[in-house]
């Protein structure tokens, strides 16, 4: 299992963009709950209607080609293409969208939220493919 630390420090350093090969799950949520961590503080924190917004959008487009890199990882760890983010992420951005309306736009796009974040936990949780597989060795940690 990687350490909280060492994770951090592989996904913003050595692995900062790197698409292939496989990350192991103590790997890839330990940098995601940073992720999360980090960006939800600056989104809360930094109103849009300022000049705060530049360091704001700043900061999460830092955090972005890390993110994605390593959740390409870690779908290739249970032996799927890093390309199963890219509906995800449509998805979710659309349910961002309809969460910034009101009424039953509201709900839509909370249910599209969920609808795909819970199954893409479930399969970011799920233990990798053992040995070898098509993207790699099997991650050591």
């Amino acid at each position: 299992m990687m350490s909280p630390v060492t994770s951090i420090a592989v996904c913003l350093g050595e692995k900062y963009r790197c698409f292939a090969g496989r990350a192991s799950r103590s790997e890839y949520w330990w940098f995601s709950l940073l992720a999360w961590l980090v960006c939800g503080y600056v989104l809360h924190t930094f109103p849009f209607r300022s000049l705060s917004a530049t360091f704001c959008i700043v900061a999460v487009l830092a955090f972005a080609p890390p993110w994605l890199a390593a959740t390409a990882r870690r779908l290739h760890d249970i032996d799927r293409s890093g390309w199963w983010q890219a509906p995800a992420l449509l998805i979710l951005l659309l349910s961002i969208l309809l969460l910034s309306r009101g009424g039953l736009l509201l709900a839509l796009g909370a249910v599209l939220g969920l609808g795909v974040l819970l199954p893409a936990c479930w399969h970011l949780s799920r233990p990798g493919s053992r040995g070898t597989n098509r993207f790699g060795e099997e991650p050591l940690v």
